[in-house]
């Protein structure tokens, strides 16, 4: 749990169904962010888009790494940017 909202997937796309991202949409994130952070990343969808019922809505991740980023913000801006051109816009 993250702030009270669900985990969608832990690591990078395997467990739980994928709530409001289809599996085009989980695959791009997870190369991406396992390009950007290495293949040991764990990414996690909290937010409105873990919850079924709404509508909309941007793409909240949370990146996990056991090494460290020696530069967080422009990683960061990178998979943003890649989500935001692979979803044709919407908001990541």
């Amino acid at each position: 749990m993250i702030g009270g909202s669900k985990q969608l997937w832990y690591p990078c796309g395997y467990g739980e169904k994928a709530m409001r991202l289809n599996t085009y949409e989980i695959g791009m994130i997870r190369k991406e962010a396992a390009s950007i952070f290495g293949d040991e990343v764990k990414v996690l969808l909290f937010g409105s888009r873990v919850n079924d019922t709404a509508k909309g809505g941007d793409v909240d991740l949370l990146v996990q790494t056991s090494d460290p980023v020696l530069r967080p913000a422009a990683c960061a801006a990178q998979l943003s940017a890649a989500v935001t051109i692979a979803m044709h816009g919407r908001s990541s």
